[in-house]
């Protein structure tokens, strides 16, 4: 996945103070130029652990680490619950990965810091709807999951009944056919 300068320049220009916003620039650079090894080691080094969480996720994402990924937005929403972002991006890693609970898990997240925003006063309420759809969208996919799971199980356990009576059959013919033997044997 190729680093994408714009996510690399919003996540930089994200940051309060020009400290942090000059330890961001070294991450956004080296995320920018394909250095992932450099950008980890430079989000590591950041003041601020949940922007570190953000660009640790989006890092290894792009470097195609989503496990690694999951975790790292998993360590920024235990320092910041309500952070919509990494919920999100969290949920779309948990779908990338098939794990429709962890997703609805990251999607509940999502909704909270939604609402968390929603009842700021400086909310923004132009992208709200958008993001709402998206978060709806996920949801959808994440149950899609759940149901396909559910299913997936229930095709198991069929299948393990129906070989369970097939070899139970066998047996018992097997059985039938010995005895059947056995009492030919006798009278002869």
């Amino acid at each position: 996945m190729r680093a994408s300068p714009i996510l690399a320049s919003a996540l930089a220009l994200a940051c309060c103070t020009s400290a942090l916003r000059a330890q961001a620039e070294g991450v956004s650079e080296a995320f920018s130029d394909g250095r992932y090894d450099l950008a980890l080691e430079a989000a590591d080094g950041l003041s601020d652990p949940v922007l570190a969480a953000e660009w640790r996720f989006q890092v290894l994402h792009a470097a195609g680490d989503l496990p690694g990924a999951l975790s790292a937005a998993r360590a920024g929403l235990t320092l910041a619950p309500t952070n919509s972002r990494l919920s999100q991006n969290a949920a779309n890693v948990a779908l990338a990965l098939q794990e429709g609970s962890l997703a609805l898990e990251f999607c509940d997240a999502w909704q909270r810091a939604l609402d968390a925003r929603a009842s700021n006063a400086g909310a923004d309420a132009e992208s709200r709807p958008a993001e709402v759809e998206r978060l709806a969208r996920y949801r959808a996919s994440a149950r899609e999951l759940l149901a396909l799971d559910a299913q997936a199980r229930a095709a198991t356990a069929r299948a393990r009944n129906v070989a369970l009576a097939l070899l139970g059959g066998t047996v018992l013919a097997l059985l039938a056919l010995a005895r059947g033997a056995r009492a030919a044997t006798l009278r002869a």
